[in-house]
């Protein structure tokens, strides 16, 4: 029998005010969802009960999720020896006006046995495995302004990092640095092929706020873009959604680990 870690986590939804969110084009939910990658497995798609299994950095689990008015209920297995094995549990709350995701998570542990459930998509995200961008050249490679990272990088593999108003000098080429402008470019292909049209830069801004942080489920994604961006989008779609999102968390974390202090490039 496999050691199980059990972890418990409710997400809370409160109100955001957001402005200049670009509203979603219909799109066929059903054309989409089953023209993803191999990576993803729809087994059910309704408006009360989403079923689909995931290949997440080589290890299969399948997601049940229950969908309310003002809940979504997500249940996370593990597909082992023929066994589904419960590794993960959260509840996503909405209020009547469907907004801006505060997460209070609890834990309960049970013995593990060499498992992360540190949950990452980029395997079933095709933009995040684009082409680098860095051309050596000492020009600035910028995500979108909302996201606000970018960097320089020089022929000595060297350059410049930013985020927000923070910047870093790194004289010569560092792995920390040299993985930062990987993950910039994983953002920047993220939102070209997809968001920036569909949701425009509010729509961007309101799903960092929303989600950065927090525990994300498929449903989850696409209540939150029915109710606040009002559109209907498919389940690539939210996985793009989920993989901009923890892609940006890791980029930000990204940035701080690289050696050496910060100062402001600019003031706010």
């Amino acid at each position: 029998m496999k050691k199980i870690k059990l972890i418990t986590s409710l997400v809370l939804v409160s109100s955001i005010s957001i402005s200049n969110v670009q509203m979603l084009t219909p799109v066929s939910a059903e054309e989409e969802k089953y023209n993803l990658s191999s990576e993803v497995n729809v087994l059910k798609d309704t408006d009360e009960v989403m079923i689909y299994t995931v290949n997440e950095e080589g290890s299969l689990y399948k997601y049940y999720e229950y969908i309310s008015l003002y809940k979504v209920k997500t249940y996370k297995y593990l597909i082992a020896n023929n066994e589904e094995i419960l590794v993960e549990n959260f509840e996503t709350v909405f209020n009547s006006e469907g907004n801006i995701i505060e997460s209070e998570i609890a834990n309960q542990t049970s013995e593990v046995d060499n498992l992360d459930y540190g949950t990452t998509y980029n395997q079933v995200s095709s933009f995040s495995q684009g082409i680098s961008l860095a051309s050596a050249s000492g020009k600035w490679v910028k995500t979108s302004s909302v996201a606000g990272m970018s960097y320089i990088q020089y022929s000595n593999g060297g350059g410049l990092a930013r985020y927000s108003t923070m910047e870093k000098k790194i004289p010569k080429y560092n792995t920390k640095f040299n993985e930062y402008t990987k993950k910039v470019d994983s953002l920047i292909n993220i939102e070209r092929s997809t968001l920036i049209s569909a949701f425009g830069l509010g729509g961007i801004d309101a799903l960092i706020k929303a989600f950065s942080g927090k525990k994300m489920s498929v449903a989850a994604v696409k209540k939150f873009a029915s109710s606040v961006l009002k559109g209907t989008i498919g389940v690539g779609t939210a996985y793009n959604i989920i993989d901009y999102v923890l892609t940006y968390d890791k980029t930000h974390k990204q940035f701080y680990s690289i050696p050496g202090s910060y100062y402001y490039w600019k003031r706010l």
